[in-house]
């Protein structure tokens, strides 16, 4: 079972355990079991009262944070969703290849930034800060000044962060958006035989096919206009864009599909766009609450 994983990344007082506390007040925590995985430890502690359905467990030191002992922590404490206060000092990039599970799905990437020693970290420690920049879904600067703002407008941060877009493509029409993905690669090969030999005398190696793992896809507005039905899906391209590259995988066609429904919850925003909700941060923009399909 796929267990979604909240990521808040940050230097140390940039405002992530403040960010945790709001939101496990507000009941992030209250009907799933969640696993709070702390890497860092600063002057503010989390709210014991918001603790309720929450296991804390501290990792001081980063080479305690493997693929095993995350596999031991689901194994143990059984959680529905996985909320990780990183340490700003340790590369992110890391925990995306050799830590996380493979069933554990990262979500959601939050980088908080304290505005007026932004400039020095990224002086000094310009890798680490970038990275978590370059990666994050919501990017949130505190305490800044007009100044600051207008400093940071000038660095055009937009254009450092470029996450990966992987969507399902048919006519060169996007169909569907894809959270996340595996890929295995199998070749086959025929062995040429020879008249009065007992060995084959050849191996022609043929092509490669490659079986594709498609987690959560979401139909685009277009695709659910024009009433697609993705059982009838065929002969798709699975394209994946990254900074450096882009990777299609083309004449695609499924082999089975799971589909699991559930009451779901859903917030309507006051705002033209998510952008609007960043630059808002701390303004209540809700505007309508659903939970578990009840207005709230």
């Amino acid at each position: 079972m796929d267990i979604p994983v909240y990521l808040v990344a940050g230097f140390l007082d940039s405002g992530k355990t403040s960010f945790i506390n709001g939101i496990l007040e507000d009941g992030f925590a209250r009907e799933d079991k969640t696993l709070l995985i702390c890497c860092e430890e600063g002057d503010e502690e989390y709210e014991k009262k918001a603790l309720d359905n929450v296991t804390v467990v501290t990792v001081d030191d980063e080479d305690e944070l493997t693929l095993a002992f995350c596999k031991e922590l689901e194994k143990k404490h059984h959680p529905k969703q996985v909320l990780i206060e990183y340490n700003g000092m340790w590369q992110m990039e890391k925990l995306y290849r050799e830590v996380l599970p493979a069933n554990w799905v990262l979500y959601q990437i939050m980088t908080f930034v304290q505005a007026p020693t932004f400039e020095l970290f990224v002086k000094n420690m310009g890798q680490l800060m970038m990275e978590k920049i370059t990666n994050a879904d919501m990017l949130v600067f505190n305490r800044c000044t007009p100044e600051l703002k207008e400093a940071l407008r000038a660095r055009n941060l937009r254009m450092v962060n470029r996450r990966a877009d992987i969507y399902l493509e048919v006519e060169g029409k996007r169909v569907a958006v894809v959270q996340s993905y595996t890929t295995r690669a199998t070749r086959t090969s025929r062995e040429i035989e020879a008249f009065g030999e007992n060995e084959p005398v050849a191996t022609i190696a043929g092509a490669n096919k490659y079986t594709l793992e498609l987690s959560r896809l979401y139909a685009t507005d277009e695709a659910i206009s024009d009433g697609i039905n993705f059982y009838d899906l065929n002969d798709f391209s699975l394209v994946i864009c990254k900074p450096d590259k882009r990777i299609i995988y083309s004449q695609c066609r499924w082999s089975s599909i799971e589909e699991a429904g559930k009451l779901g919850d859903l917030v309507i925003w006051d705002a033209p766009d998510l952008d609007y909700i960043c630059y808002r941060f701390g303004s209540n923009l809700a505007k309508k609450v659903i939970k578990r399909g009840r207005v709230m």
